[in-house]
């Protein structure tokens, strides 16, 4: 395992995780939404293409393909396009130029209360406002009046310059209070550095604010972003 992949070499970092069958999460934007899939890295072929075993296989011919996958505390994104599958086995994705990490101390920032609102909008044009309660990557945490149905959602945090992202709800659940906690995935951030950098910027500032929260929900978050080189140092 690279435990240290600042000025690792790109390529030699992914035939490492290709070796090993990293497990992957791929994102591709479809007509009707965006496709999500899983599945791990197979082989390679002579730093061309990418081999992946997908469950089920990515149904694409649209071209680009976002890949990220978790190694340790650090987020690794890349962008790819897509080449053909194999039969319904084997997916063939082209080798990436670059190779974007992001590091993390713990899962995502706890926002203080009052600080930050959120606007979701449904597919159908219909919004929803509710509180930011916590941020990461991988998506936010917003309590809201009103319980999100399964789908896509245009996400807008509402910052000095408000930050948009496309998202899909993965779970809404009744609170104490008569209020919905809802939890949405980010995606297509594999495409967007700017975004990834202002959602840094974003949990950076509010982690040095005091936190009123009880201690079970004091997560410290730190973020940092650089690219991997193409070449040994």
């Amino acid at each position: 395992m690279v435990k240290n992949i600042i000025g690792y070499p790109k390529d030699e970092l992914l035939f490492d995780m290709i070796a090993k069958h990293q497990r992957i999460q791929l994102a591709c934007k479809q007509p009707n939404g965006w496709q999500i899939q899983t599945g791990t890295f197979q082989s390679c072929l002579f730093e061309k293409s990418i081999e992946c075993n997908l469950e089920p296989t990515l149904d694409s011919s649209q071209g680009a393909v976002g890949v990220r996958f978790q190694l340790g505390h650090k987020s690794i994104l890349f962008e790819s396009k897509y080449i053909e599958d194999y039969g319904g086995v084997w997916t063939s994705l082209t080798w990436p130029k670059s190779v974007r990490f992001v590091s993390r101390i713990h899962f995502r920032l706890a926002v203080p209360h009052d600080v930050i609102t959120a606007q979701i909008r449904e597919a159908n044009g219909d919004e929803i406002h509710g509180q930011l309660n916590n941020l990461s990557l991988s998506g936010m945490l917003v309590t809201t009046a009103k319980k999100c149905k399964p789908g896509e959602y245009t996400l807008c945090i509402q910052e000095t310059q408000p930050i948009v992202v496309e998202g899909i709800l993965i779970r809404s659940e009744p609170t104490d209070t008569g209020r919905f906690s809802c939890f949405f995935q980010f995606v297509g951030l594999e495409f967007d550095k700017e975004t990834v950098a202002r959602i840094i910027k974003t949990t950076n500032q509010y982690k040095k604010r005091p936190r009123q929260q009880s201690p079970s929900h004091r997560y410290e978050y730190r973020a940092q972003e650089s690219l991997i080189s193409g070449t040994p140092p």
